[in-house]
């Protein structure tokens, strides 16, 4: 039931003018993506169908500018 591994669309912080993240708990960074669509595309995702369904409408489409 529980993955072995779980893919996290991570987010990124600007601070003071200067994008941070918080990496010290990822295991492997797999880049920066426009969206989380073009992330998911690439690399599948570990989210459940029946929640994907619940919350995909929301978070669709939604670009790392906002």
């Amino acid at each position: 039931m529980i993955p072995k591994s779980v893919l996290l669309a991570w987010p990124e912080f600007l601070v003071d003018g200067r994008w941070q993240d918080i990496s010290e708990f990822v295991d492997r960074d797999l880049g920066t993506f426009e969206s989380r669509d073009v992330l998911f595309e690439e690399f599948g995702q570990t989210m459940s169908t029946p929640v994907r369904i619940l919350v995909d409408p929301v978070f669709r489409n939604w670009s790392a500018s906002g």
